[in-house]
């Protein structure tokens, strides 16, 4: 597993933001659909006093629940691969 992950869903709009912002740093990590996988929407709801917000990201397991698209940038910074010329 990457050390990054985004439990979110395919209708949210922040969580195509957050996948988009990471594909453009070309920064890898692991997207799980909480709407495919019980256990993870459980997980995102223990971790959100109840409530089933996506994106919840995790990155180096610290827990970052919709960050804005600066913080996230910002948050990833340590993880942007250059690419190839």
């Amino acid at each position: 597993m990457k050390t990054i992950v985004i439990y979110g869903t395919t209708w949210c709009a922040d969580c195509h933001t957050a996948k988009s912002i990471l594909d453009s740093l070309n920064v890898e990590y692991d997207f799980i659909n909480i709407d495919e996988d019980e256990s993870a929407a459980s997980r995102v709801m223990e971790l959100n006093g109840g409530k089933r917000i996506v994106p919840t990201i995790f990155i180096n397991g610290a827990v970052y629940t919709n960050p804005s698209q600066l913080e996230l940038m910002d948050l990833v910074r340590p993880f942007v691969h250059k690419k190839a010329s």
